[in-house]
C-alpha cells in the first residue's frame, strides 16, 4: 500500500510542494503581466524586451476623419490608440479639407489628447453678404460669436447688427438715440472695451475732439442704451470695467489718482474700493488681480490680488511704465500672468493666494518664467487653458495643463501691431498681407484663408462652419463684409 510507505509519502510530500511553488510562480507572472498591461506595459516575444505603452485619443472638426500614424491607417476618429512610448507622425486626413499634422513624443503611461484639429477645406468658397461704401474702421462680435457690430462708415455714430448665424447675414440698422454721443468735432473714433455674457450689451470707448467718453450700447433694446461717462458725470476715470461681465455693474479706474471705484448703473454715486492701482485684471464679481504702486521694495511696485475683503501680495516687478496682466482659472486652479513690460520675463503663478492662506509667509514661486523681447499682448485661451504672450509676429504659449510652454515665430507680416485672438481654446487668429491666417497653439498647422482687412479681426459663426471678414469688394472702391464657408459640401 502505496499511502503506508514512508519514501512514497515523502516523494508525493515532494511533489505537492513543487506544483504549489510553480502554481504561485504561474499566478505570480500572471498577476504582475497583468499589472503591467494595466499600466501600459506589453512584452516583445521577438526581443524579449518590456515596452510601456501611451494612450493617444484623437478628434477632428468640423466632420469625421481618417487617423494616419506614420502614414499608416489607423482608422476613423474618434479614435483611441494605444502605442509603444516611440515618436510618431500623427495626421487626420479628410476628402476636400486639408490635411492637419503633429508629430508627438508619447511617454509610457501617458496620454497625449489630441480632440482639438480643426480641418480647412482645400477650396475656400466666398461670397459678399453686405456692401459698404468704404472701409469700415469698427467692429465687434458678441462673446457667443452669433452678433456682429459694425460701424457705418462715413457716419458720425451709426451701426449695423449682423447676425452671423444667418447664411444671409443681413444687416439692420442700430437706432440709437440720437444724443447718445457727443457728436462735437470731426474726430470720432470708436474702440470696444468689453461685452457683457448676456451678449445683449457692449461698452465702447468713444474718443471724440474735446475728450473721451465711454457708453453702453443695448443692441436688442437700442432705446435703452446708456452714456456711462454721463451717467457718472460726478466722477473722474479714465477706465471702466464690467464687474463679473454684468452690464449694470462696473469697475471704474482713473490712472491719474490711482484710484478704483465700484459702481452700478442705477445705484447711488460710485464707491471707492482701493488707492495706489495702477493697473488692474479683474474676474467674477471679487476677484481683482492689480499692480500697486506702494508696498514693494524700493524700485519695485506689488502685484496683489484682492478677494473677497483680503488682499495678498504675491509678486514683485521693477518699475514700468506698463505691465502685463491676467488672470484665470483653468481645472480648479487659479493662474496668474504678471510681468514688466521693459523686463521682458513674464511670470506664471498657481494658487497663489491658496499657498499664502496656508502659509502666509511663503515665497511664491512661479510655475513658470516665460521670456520674450517687447512683449505686446497676452491672453488666455477661451478654454483658459493655454496663455499667449505676443511680441509682433513670435508666441510663447504656457498649457497649464502639461505645464508645457512653446516658443515660435509664425514669420507673418503685421502692418501694425496686431493683436492675435483666440479662434477657440486652442488656435490663434492674424491678419497678415490681408488674408486671414489660423494656427494651432504651438504654432503648427498654420493656415492661410479668406481675405480680410489688416486692421480688422477675423470672426467665426457660433459653430465655425463659416468664417465672416470686412475686406475689399469685387465692385471697385466698396468694402464687403465676407462669408467663407468652412464646411465642405456637395454644392460647394
Amino acid at each position: 500500500m502505496d499511502f503506508l510507505d514512508p519514501i512514497k509519502q515523502r516523494q508525493h510530500r515532494i511533489r505537492l510542494y513543487v506544483g504549489y511553488v510553480l502554481m504561485v510562480v504561474a499566478i505570480s507572472l500572471v498577476s504582475l503581466l497583468l499589472v503591467l498591461q494595466a499600466y501600459g506595459y506589453t512584452f516583445d516575444l521577438q526581443t524579449g524586451a518590456i515596452n510601456q505603452n501611451g494612450l493617444v485619443f484623437v478628434d477632428a472638426h468640423p466632420e469625421r476623419a481618417d487617423v494616419y500614424v506614420n502614414g499608416e491607417l489607423k482608422g476613423a476618429t474618434d479614435q483611441r490608440l494605444i502605442m509603444p512610448s516611440s515618436k510618431y507622425d500623427i495626421s487626420v486626413r479628410r476628402a476636400g479639407y486639408r490635411t492637419w499634422e503633429k508629430t508627438i513624443n508619447l511617454l509610457g503611461g501617458k496620454i497625449e489628447r489630441l480632440v482639438y484639429p480643426v480641418l480647412f477645406p482645400e477650396s475656400l468658397v466666398s461670397r459678399e453678404t453686405q456692401l459698404y461704401a468704404e472701409k469700415p474702421v469698427f467692429s465687434t462680435q458678441s462673446p457667443d460669436r452669433r452678433w456682429l457690430i459694425v460701424r457705418q462708415p462715413g457716419a458720425h455714430i451709426s451701426f449695423d447688427l449682423v447676425d452671423l448665424n444667418s447664411e444671409l447675414a443681413t444687416a439692420i440698422n442700430l437706432a440709437l438715440p440720437p444724443d447718445l454721443f457727443s457728436i462735437n468735432g470731426d474726430r470720432h473714433d470708436i474702440d470696444v472695451v468689453e461685452w457683457s455674457t448676456d451678449n445683449r450689451h457692449v461698452v465702447v470707448r468713444h474718443t471724440f475732439d474735446t475728450g473721451t467718453e465711454f457708453v453702453l450700447i443695448d443692441h436688442e433694446a437700442p432705446a435703452l442704451s446708456r452714456n456711462l461717462s454721463r451717467n457718472f458725470s460726478g466722477t473722474v476715470f479714465t477706465d471702466v470695467v464690467l464687474r463679473d461681465k454684468r452690464f449694470d455693474r462696473y469697475y471704474l479706474h482713473d490712472r491719474s489718482a490711482q484710484t478704483l471705484m465700484t459702481a452700478e448703473l442705477n445705484g447711488q454715486a460710485p464707491v471707492p474700493l482701493l488707492n495706489g492701482v495702477i493697473q488692474f485684471k479683474s474676474h467674477g464679481n471679487d476677484v481683482l488681480l492689480y499692480v500697486a504702486s506702494s508696498g514693494a521694495a524700493e524700485g519695485n511696485v506689488a502685484v496683489r490680488i484682492r478677494e473677497g475683503d483680503q488682499i495678498y501680495t504675491v509678486k514683485e516687478l521693477p518699475v514700468d511704465t506698463s505691465y502685463i496682466l491676467d488672470i484665470a482659472r483653468f481645472s480648479g486652479r487659479w493662474y496668474v500672468l504678471a510681468g514688466a513690460t521693459d523686463d521682458q520675463r513674464m511670470y506664471i503663478l498657481r494658487d497663489p493666494v491658496l499657498a499664502l492662506r496656508r502659509n502666509p509667509a511663503a515665497k511664491i514661486i512661479p510655475a513658470a518664467l516665460l521670456r520674450i523681447e517687447d512683449p505686446q499682448f497676452a491672453s488666455f485661451s477661451t478654454n483658459a487653458r493655454f496663455v499667449q504672450i505676443q511680441s509682433g509676429s513670435k508666441f510663447v504659449v504656457y498649457d497649464t495643463e502639461t505645464a508645457r510652454h512653446y516658443r515660435y515665430n509664425t514669420g507673418l507680416e503685421l502692418a501694425t501691431p496686431q493683436r492675435a485672438v483666440w479662434m477657440d481654446g486652442h488656435r490663434l487668429t492674424l491678419v497678415s498681407n490681408n488674408h486671414v491666417n489660423v494656427f494651432d497653439f504651438d504654432g503648427t498647422n498654420k493656415q492661410e484663408l479668406s481675405s480680410a482687412y489688416s486692421s480688422s479681426t477675423p470672426y467665426f459663426n457660433s459653430n465655425y462652419t463659416a468664417l465672416y471678414t470686412l475686406s475689399d469688394s469685387q465692385i471697385v472702391g466698396r468694402a464687403t463684409l465676407l462669408r467663407t464657408e468652412l464646411l465642405v459640401t456637395s454644392n460647394n
